[in-house]
């Protein structure tokens, strides 16, 4: 196993030893693995292939390439990205973009590597609170970009969801 502390392990180490043992020690995972880490992994991969520059068809394929969806779960994922890719397809510009979390035990290390690469000029984001009715307003109109791009692109969506399939049933 890997020698990586990471704060996800120190957690599972001071929450139940036996499980860090069995998971960091033995290298044991769990057999089944929850939807929502599915459908995360992809929805990240598709965000990357995204940024990498690719076109809708491409950043779908990448995220739906080792991971299993039910129709439901493909036609979601596939419609939350079309109404992405309408949203901002005007960004063209690619861009890297580091999170850093105060409670990492690397924190102080990351933090000051990202300083020294930053010029004197460029201010640190900060994170702020966002009023409910503001946050509430983003997602409805994320939501109804969605709805909208996949009325758009039921077609390419259907089309997409069937070369999915045949490719897991071998190319038939």
């Amino acid at each position: 196993m890997k020698e990586l502390l990471t704060a996800t392990r120190m957690a599972t180490l001071l929450g139940c030893p036996r499980r860090h043992f069995w998971r960091y020690e033995i290298g044991l995972k769990a057999v089944t693995e929850a939807q929502a880490l599915r459908f995360g992994t992809a929805w990240h991969a598709a965000m990357e292939a995204r940024w990498q520059g690719l076109a809708f068809e491409a950043a779908l394929a990448a995220a739906v390439k080792d991971v299993k969806f039910e129709e439901v779960q493909l036609a979601t994922l596939s419609g939350l990205l079309a109404g992405y890719y309408r949203r901002h397809e005007q960004d063209t510009v690619p861009f890297r973009s580091v999170v850093v979390e105060s409670d990492w035990p690397e924190y102080e290390t990351v933090w000051k590597m990202i300083e020294d690469r930053m010029s004197a000029s460029v201010e640190p984001v900060k994170a702020r609170a966002v009023p409910i009715e503001l946050l509430s307003a983003l997602v409805i109109n994320t939501l109804q970009i969605a709805v909208d791009a996949v009325a758009e692109n039921r077609n390419k969506i259907n089309e997409l969801i069937n070369a999915v399939n045949k490719l897991r049933e071998g190319g038939k």
